[in-house]
């Protein structure tokens, strides 16, 4: 970096109309290179070249470390899961079009990237996704859905429903209540958008707006308001501090967000609200001055470890995170992981760490995925009918039959008197970590 600084203020030097500054221009350059490495690596993953692939991930991230924060190996193994994703979704849309040899070419390319996650044998998929066609196709209009109603066209979203359902009779909803359960998952996310901001009335009008729609939304308005208000100005503290000359500015932002956090329930673990601002605005810099964002830094290894099944450490990480700065942030897809890849793995794990999915679900009660993992805790833990209306709730946004039918056979299960050891065999663990 110092030596393209160096040769671009030389440049300037000799000619001064060049116009740009030294320091800029070698950070576009060094930027454009770390894109082109992470194309490269991404090319090398599709020929299956992985050790090849993360020595340019390591590239990237070394040229242009804000920009590309995934540590390489975890990069390369994401870039695999999209590719295999991909691959399989194209299969499945090829079999709509009875593109026989197509498909299997599309299968085995998925099959070949993540045989864990793509299990089958790719023959006998082809079979089943050509009688899949239907469902698949409903998936699609679940889809285009989803965009209309982002356009503010809800009754051709009504129609389109209908089109959905033409395709998967049991999509058993009157068209204008799914579409409103849209719409209010839409303005829920308009609600926290409007809490980043510091807006703290409107996003609780949103809020309020959105369990109008759907009354199955379950969260207080106004403390869902105050979490995410509260977390703003908390960021927003941290940003000045570690700006010269706004230490009074983010002492005052910090305290405007530990007032908006105190007794909200639940509270993340380790973490204190109870703490001397002063101090807490001076640790912040401090940090930044050794390049040290334990947000940035902790995130990446903690959804990374939690996806390896490695539980016990990724929390031990945010305990440890939590003892260096007690305002930590970490995200609520974290507290998921940490709680779905531990109940999936046992009964134990979701004793230990079915708290986790309360913290997720408080920062986003309508995230179907979480509800999802929250029903499969209760489930293990004996919650029949809190399992059931878990489940219910995923279903009634899931865009991926496949999906949608596991969780009917579960809740058909748990309505009957069939013991949950023998619902949630190690075998049906299994399967649903690797959706």
């Amino acid at each position: 970096m110092n030596g393209a600084v160096e040769k671009f203020a030389k440049a300037l030097k000799m000619d001064f109309h060049l116009g740009y500054q030294p320091d800029d221009e070698a950070r576009k350059v060094r930027l454009a290179v770390a894109q082109l490495a992470d194309t490269e690596g991404t090319r090398l993953v599709q020929q299956g070249y992985i050790d090849d692939a993360i020595k340019e991930f390591e590239k990237a991230r070394s040229l242009a470390p804000d920009h590309f924060r995934e540590p390489p190996r975890d990069r390369a193994l994401n870039v695999v899961r999209l590719l295999a994703f991909n691959a399989d979704k194209e299969g499945r849309r090829l079999a709509a079009q009875a593109k026989t040899q197509e498909t299997l070419d599309a299968f085995r390319k998925a099959h070949n990237l993540d045989p864990k996650a793509y299990s089958y044998n790719p023959e006998e998929e082809v079979s089943r996704a050509v009688a899949d066609t239907t469902l698949w196709q409903a998936d699609g209009w679940l889809g285009q859905l989803q965009s209309q109603v982002q356009n503010n066209t809800p009754d051709l979203a009504e129609k389109t429903f209908e089109q959905a359902k033409l395709k998967d009779p049991s999509l058993a909803f009157v068209p204008k209540d799914y579409v409103n359960r849209v719409r209010a998952r839409l303005l829920v996310l308009q609600g926290r958008t409007a809490a980043r901001a510091l807006k703290l009335d409107e996003a609780i009008e949103k809020f309020r707006q959105a369990q109008r729609l759907n009354w199955e939304l379950e969260f207080d308005p106004e403390q869902l308001a105050r979490r995410h208000v509260g977390k703003a100005y908390i960021g927003r503290a941290r940003y000045l501090a570690s700006t010269t000359g706004h230490d009074e500015d983010a002492k005052a932002a910090l305290k405007k967000g530990l007032d908006l956090l105190t007794n909200l329930k639940p509270q993340e673990p380790n973490r204190s609200l109870d703490l001397d601002a002063e101090k807490q605005v001076r640790l912040l810099p401090a940090l930044s001055s050794v390049h040290i964002n334990l947000d940035t830094r902790t995130n990446p290894a903690l959804l990374s470890l939690c996806r390896q099944g490695f539980i016990d450490e990724a929390y031990s990480i945010y305990e440890r995170a939590c003892n260096v700065d007690p305002l930590v942030e970490v995200p609520a897809e974290f507290w998921n992981s940490l709680c779905w890849f531990a109940a999936t793995r046992d009964v134990e794990g979701a004793k230990r760490f079915g708290f986790a999915i309360d913290l997720a679900l408080a920062l986003e009660p309508e995230n179907d995925g979480f509800r999802d993992t929250r029903g499969l805790v209760r489930a293990l833990l004996g919650d029949r009918k809190g399992a059931i209306r878990d489940f219910e709730a995923y279903i009634s946004y899931a865009q991926n039959f496949k999906n949608r039918k596991v969780r009917r056979e579960l809740i058909r299960l748990l309505r009957s008197d069939t013991p949950i050891a023998r619902i949630f065999t190690p075998e049906v663990l299994k399967q649903l970590k690797t959706e």
